[in-house]
């Protein structure tokens, strides 16, 4: 049994209500009882629950939040259960949801395989396997491993609905067992064409999957003196020794989701299949990138050098060349600065600060990149300001620079400075358009230089321009 509208029952109080409180384009509103979504929500709701239903959790039923299973020995025995939870739940002004209700599931779903199975034992039994069936089944070992095809979530919808018309199916249990048997390996819904002997001959007739087959099947590893007789991709294979299995007489590897947790059964892929299961997973998946296609094939399928072969696949498609952007060129890759000796390469930039009106400032900040040696000089950022002060305050008191390097601002790409540096025989540089990273040392020295503001006292702190 479900409840409905749980959350909203539980009074809050008022010394809490503003806890709750959001905005909306008509004001301010708080709420009165406990809603859903608060971080503590599901655990005040799960002790009002308790203190409902705590004497009769884990012995006449079990309650988590709003779901409660009622179970009894027999039908007598869960009516009169019922009755007092139905009591309680008056009581207390709570509802049920009609919609999500099981009522008095006495029919065993087990009764019903027991003679579908006996129709065609091994057949069937593989095809529960991989079925998933629905949670009152008694039987845990027939639920599913997960990876279900299309057929299996057909089946599993038809085997969901038997508590309703359990009847009908009783009467066709030869039937049913003969479509289960036909469902398609797990994970081999490309090869629908191809029934299990087909699989099996197609495997029998590669001469790696073959052999690897003789020893799987005989569940004996191979001695020393007979692996030194097999090739190399037998070999490999061989290594997956804890993992291989066969079913039906089809070779698989056997891995665990980690995600799910289930086991999932890779079909053990001769080369003739190669070429089927990529158009599988990649024409008819949508023609996706290479990491979706190759998610896709270790899903279903094993062998070596997988990625390699998905890579040359994904990028020799087609229909992938004609219809998708091309991948961009690859770029130059980046190179750190080298400097052997001052006034070789000079950096400049603009930073800004606080001046002693707690006004915005614009601050010149010039750094010799081999002796980072720093200045800063309150500038207004324009040319001619720009100018001068490389030429009153640096030029003049170091000399003029092999090179000048910055950013590229309007300010530093101006003809007037591109004539200051001609005339001055200084060559000039210029970052990559938002890189900064291109004029690392007189960022990282922006950043001290606001450390060391900062930490000034007020007073000497509003002085600093002068």
């Amino acid at each position: 049994m479900d409840l409905t509208s749980e959350f909203y029952n539980v009074p809050l109080h008022e010394s809490d209500r503003k806890f709750t409180a959001f905005t909306t384009p008509m004001g301010l509103y708080e709420y009165n009882w406990l809603p859903q979504g608060l971080c503590n929500s599901p655990a005040s709701f799960m002790c009002m629950m308790l203190s409902i239903f705590g004497d009769l959790n884990f012995s006449s039923l079990l309650c988590y939040l709003d779901d409660l299973l009622v179970f009894a020995p027999s039908e007598e025995e869960a009516l009169r259960r019922l009755e007092v939870v139905f009591s309680r739940l008056r009581a207390n002004n709570l509802k049920l949801s009609q919609k999500k209700c099981r009522r008095l599931l006495s029919e065993p779903y087990s009764r019903l395989l027991e003679q579908v199975c006996s129709v065609n034992d091994s057949c069937v039994q593989d095809a529960f396997h991989v079925t998933c069936l629905p949670q009152s089944a008694e039987n845990p070992s027939l639920c599913a491993t997960g990876g279900m095809s299309l057929s299996e979530e057909e089946v599993s919808s038809l085997l969901s609905s038997c508590g309703d018309w359990d009847s009908g199916l009783k009467q066709r249990a030869a039937s049913l067992a003969g479509h289960l048997s036909q469902l398609v390996p797990p994970g081999l819904d490309m090869f629908s064409s191809l029934s299990s002997a087909d699989l099996q001959s197609h495997q029998r007739q590669d001469p790696t999957i073959n052999r690897v087959l003789h020893f799987v099947e005989r569940k004996r590893r191979p001695s020393r003196r007979e692996r030194d007789k097999e090739n190399q991709m037998v070999l490999r294979i061989l290594k997956q020794w804890d993992k291989l299995t066969v079913l039906d007489g089809i070779l698989y590897r056997v891995r665990r989701d980690p995600v799910t947790k289930h086991k999932r059964f890779q079909f053990v892929l001769p080369d003739s299949l190669k070429s089927q299961a990529l158009a599988g997973v990649h024409d008819l998946a949508g023609h996706q990138g290479q990491p979706r296609t190759l998610s896709l094939v270790r899903q279903r399928f094993f062998w070596y050098d997988v990625e390699k072969d998905v890579r040359s696949y994904v990028r020799n498609c087609v229909r992938c060349i004609l219809s998708k952007t091309p991948e961009p060129a690859a770029r130059a890759p980046l190179e750190s600065i080298t400097t052997s000796a001052p006034l070789e390469l000079v950096c400049i930039d603009f930073w800004s600060a606080e001046d002693n009106n707690n006004k915005s400032v614009d601050v010149l900040v010039i750094t010799d990149h081999f002796t980072k040696l720093a200045h800063a000089f309150p500038c207004q950022e324009t040319a001619k300001k720009v100018a001068k002060k490389l030429r009153d305050n640096f030029f003049c008191v170091y000399g003029f620079p092999q090179r000048l390097h910055s950013d590229q601002g309007a300010n530093f790409q101006s003809e007037l400075i591109a004539e200051l540096l001609e005339l001055a025989g200084v060559g000039q540089s210029r970052t990559s358009p938002y890189h900064p990273m291109g004029n690392g040392g007189t960022e990282r020295f922006n950043r001290t230089l606001g450390g060391m503001l900062r930490s000034l006292p007020p007073r000497s702190k509003h002085k600093w321009p002068r």
